[in-house]
């Protein structure tokens, strides 16, 4: 059971650093940024 709960934790706190890493290019580059990269 506590495991699963870390790998969990793991996986959250993942997607948050690269949430937080993208804000944080957009914010820097929102002019450089061109409508290709977009996801």
């Amino acid at each position: 059971v506590i495991a699963v709960v870390i790998f969990i934790l793991l996986c959250i706190t993942a997607i948050a650093i690269r949430i937080y890493q993208q804000r944080k290019l957009r914010k820097e580059n929102e002019s450089k940024v061109s409508k290709k990269e977009e996801c």
